[in-house]
């Protein structure tokens, strides 16, 4: 589910995310969801909406972790989205 989302905002594949997170589990910090979104997509004019987009971007790079034990589960994703959403 998570990986087809990521591949939605993404606009392609996340080959090359998955392989630099698997090289470098650390560099998650680092990337920002505006460097990664599909430049094809229209930015939200609505910041509501824009926060939303944020959050699902954010818990699925975080699903999509190399390492298992710090992905998220999935009552996890589903208390941070009742309480932001």
């Amino acid at each position: 589910m998570f990986l087809a989302l990521v591949l939605f905002l993404m606009g392609k594949h996340p080959k090359e995310l998955l392989t630099l997170l698997s090289l470098s589990p650390s560099s998650m910090q680092s990337i920002l969801l505006k460097d990664i979104l599909d430049p094809r997509l229209t930015s939200p004019q609505n910041q509501g909406v824009a926060s939303e987009i944020i959050l699902i971007g954010r818990m699925a790079l975080k699903w999509i972790h190399f390492k298992l034990q710090f992905r998220p589960t999935m009552h996890e994703v589903c208390s941070e989205l009742l309480v932001k959403v």
